[in-house]
């Protein structure tokens, strides 16, 4: 399956050399996942800003540099793109309608370019809708939680102008009938009730250390290792494979530990430098269910979780993106496990960092040598 940052790099590439022979290069491609106030945040007083409408009613954004629209409306009037200075002249509604084939395109084959991925469902049947006057009155517009980002930084005719494209789509949580509508259409083979079943394990791990082989030979039962200040701000969410499914933020709701998750990974792409959402439900949340004894052990005392931070007011329900991972109130306090710290771990164990306790078990390093056997942990 393609990414989805190639697959917004191809369709930007193809639709303006379809359109007009137009050579336009996309350097980068970054996806992201934002909330209302990053999505405002994002906007441009010089960029054109272009509202999409797409199914449902709901509406999404496209944001293009100035270069950008110089290039594309040059290529079309004159047949060429040229180096002369960007206008800083008011932009117009025309500007936006000379842009729409090239974004209307781009969203069609990056729909095309996705197949099956659940992204695909965000992005379709989004078509060009108005021009926007400026950022202040697109943030009226604002209405889902989330929004699926994609920024494509872009080279047109050889190098003459650079600029940046920025669309914005709202990732809508799906009724039931609606999800029931869509799953209906699918064919998952016969094996999927069973497949379903299958447990699916996740190693949580909040940092990773290097240390000198001297002090790990010496660790004892209990002894205490520093962490990485605020390392609980980016806990990783791996495979038994090793490979990173998603990451969050760890702090606590109701009396629990929970982890927020931030954006889930696509399978098959490269980590850490993934932005995709293949991993997605089909209403752009990643699903994952509450349970009511401890995933995993913890060692973080009762004071420690309360430092935590606070999770915004969100319930964590089916089609949030979080999850409630056990129980941690005042009276119980299972041990935690941090997670596997492997032998590619690079980062030095930070002054004034959380403390949490561990054991050799929490290692996996190889050579040749002998430790010390040590006595059964209780």
């Amino acid at each position: 399956m393609m990414s989805p940052e190639k697959a917004m790099r191809r369709a930007l590439s193809r639709s303006a050399d379809v359109l007009w022979d137009l050579v336009l290069v996309t350097k980068n491609v970054t996806c992201d996942q934002l909330d209302q106030a990053g999505v405002e945040g994002s906007f441009n007083e010089d960029e054109l800003l272009m509202l999409m409408d797409g199914p449902d009613g709901v509406v999404g954004f496209v944001s293009i540099a100035r270069d950008v629209m110089t290039s594309v409306i040059e290529v079309q009037t004159i047949g060429e793109v040229t180096k002369l200075p960007v206008s800083d002249r008011p932009l117009t509604p025309t500007d936006a309608a000379m842009l729409a084939p090239l974004i209307e395109g781009s969203i069609e084959r990056l729909v095309a370019n996705l197949d099956e991925s659940p992204i695909a469902e965000t992005v379709r049947g989004f078509r060009f809708g108005a021009m926007v006057e400026d950022p202040r009155a697109a943030a009226l517009l604002l209405e889902a939680p989330s929004y699926l980002t994609f920024r494509a930084e872009v080279d047109l005719a050889l190098g003459r102008r650079r600029g940046s494209i920025l669309f914005i789509f709202p990732i809508v949580e799906l009724s039931k009938e609606q999800e029931a509508e869509r799953n209906a259409d699918r064919d998952n083979g016969p094996f999927e009730e069973s497949l379903m079943l299958v447990d699916a394990k996740l190693d949580t791990i909040m940092c990773k250390l290097s240390l000198p082989l001297s002090q790990l030979r010496a660790l004892q039962v209990g002894e205490m290792l520093q962490l990485e200040p605020n390392c609980h701000n980016d806990v990783e969410l791996r495979s038994q494979e090793g490979r990173i499914v998603a990451a969050g933020v760890l702090g606590h709701k109701n009396g629990k530990r929970a982890l927020r998750l931030n954006w889930p990974i696509a399978p098959g792409a490269s980590e850490p430098d993934v932005n995709a959402g293949s991993m997605m439900a089909d209403d752009g949340s990643f699903e994952m269910t509450s349970v009511d004894e401890p995933a995993f052990d913890s060692g973080v005392a009762t004071d420690e979780l309360a430092a935590m931070p606070e999770l915004p007011s969100l319930e964590f329900e089916a089609g949030d993106a979080g999850v409630e991972f056990g129980a941690a109130d005042a009276e119980a306090t299972p041990d935690f496990d941090m997670g596997s710290f492997g032998d590619d771990a690079a980062a030095e164990p930070a002054e004034g960092g959380v403390e949490a306790a561990t054991s050799l078990d929490d290692f996996d390093f190889t050579g040749d040598f002998s430790l010390p056997d040590l006595p059964e942990e209780t």
